[in-house]
């Protein structure tokens, strides 16, 4: 029919300019629901830009980048019904192309609507902490159950993971435990409860898993409209072994600092701004990594895994998380976001 050979106009959204830059490409990627960007020309399609494409990008974001700089020329697609992908491609990307026998864009695929598909990746949330820092607020409840906007942190979050589309939740627990078995006994979720405090990281080796996948870990005090899906599409197609979401900040330095070598000033610079990244609090991480690097009933923190899984020269990536994000970790953040 001649309607299989034009572009569904419900793309046509999608498309941009090779030309355009990859600030640009964020704002449209964050817009669209079907969160792929379609490079084309005279109607051929000549490249795709991920969700993923853009957060690599995003680390080099004081050059001058455009979307043909990123773009991926050789994306998976579906040409006359015939995929040039396997069915575990599902799990790195959502969206593919769908193309004529003429290589005419037409459609988008989604590959997660076809195959129906359920993420069975267990995710674990760490909550056995202490919340020392919010008393008195934590005094009789524990720091992820503190109300935002009427409702206890964590079962927003529980919330979105689920609309995610992941159910294998299991929350660790110390401090406090019966406090959130009891809150949340009717939210499908399991515990796993530390007989001692195992850090922020022990309680992973600890864990009864039912497969292999990774794992996703996420601070429980965390606010987020991260979709954890995007998470898990950029670990999967960049092949990486641990995957740390990060987020940056600069700061000002309220000072002229200066430059020293061999007791020589070399330069001075008025109240310069430092970039810095940090570590958001959530993780994707191959079972392997655990089960070598954690001993059981281990106290260890994240810090420490990720500095061991550094060392013992695995594939480490960043996550650039421009959504977003807050810890509510001080009583003064804590009655701004309460706010």
């Amino acid at each position: 029919m001649k309607f299989k050979n034009k572009i569904n106009i419900k793309i046509k959204k999608n498309i941009m300019s090779e030309n355009a830059d990859i600030s640009k490409g964020l704002d449209k990627i964050n817009a669209l629901k079907r969160k792929i960007i379609l490079i084309v020309k005279k109607n051929k399609l000549i490249g795709t830009v991920t969700d993923g494409d853009l957060r690599k990008a995003l680390f080099l974001k004081n050059k001058k980048i455009t979307l043909k700089d990123i773009m991926n020329k050789r994306p998976k697609v579906i040409k006359n019904g015939i995929k040039n992908f396997k069915e575990e491609d599902a799990f790195k990307v959502n969206y593919v192309p769908i193309l004529n026998d003429k290589n005419n864009l037409i459609n988008l695929g989604n590959l997660g609507a076809v195959k129906n598909i359920k993420f069975k990746n267990h995710i674990v949330i760490f909550a056995g902490g202490f919340g020392k820092r919010l008393y008195p607020y934590t005094k009789k409840i524990p720091k992820p159950m503190l109300k935002i906007k009427n409702k206890a942190n964590l079962e927003t979050l529980i919330k979105n993971i689920k609309e995610s589309g992941f159910e294998n939740i299991t929350v660790t627990l110390f401090h406090k435990n019966k406090y959130f078995k009891n809150k949340l006994k009717n939210k499908n979720v399991s515990f796993f409860t530390e007989k001692k405090p195992l850090g922020t990281a022990g309680s992973l080796a600890e864990i009864n898993y039912d497969n292999n996948l990774p794992i996703i870990a996420i601070n429980a005090d965390l606010i987020t409209d991260l979709d954890l899906k995007n998470l898990m599409f950029f670990h999967n197609s960049h092949k990486s072994d641990f995957t740390v979401s990060v987020k940056d900040k600069s700061f000002e330095i309220p000072f002229a600092t200066v430059d020293i070598k061999d007791n020589k000033i070399l330069n001075l610079q008025e109240k310069p701004k430092r970039d810095y990244f940090f570590n958001a609090g959530i993780y994707m991480v191959n079972q392997k990594l655990i089960y070598k690097l954690i001993s059981k009933k281990e106290k260890i923190d994240m810090t420490d895994f990720i500095n061991r899984a550094l060392r013992r020269k695995f594939k480490l990536m960043p996550f650039y998380h421009h959504e977003k994000w807050i810890d509510y970790g001080t009583i003064k953040e804590y009655l701004r976001v309460r706010k």
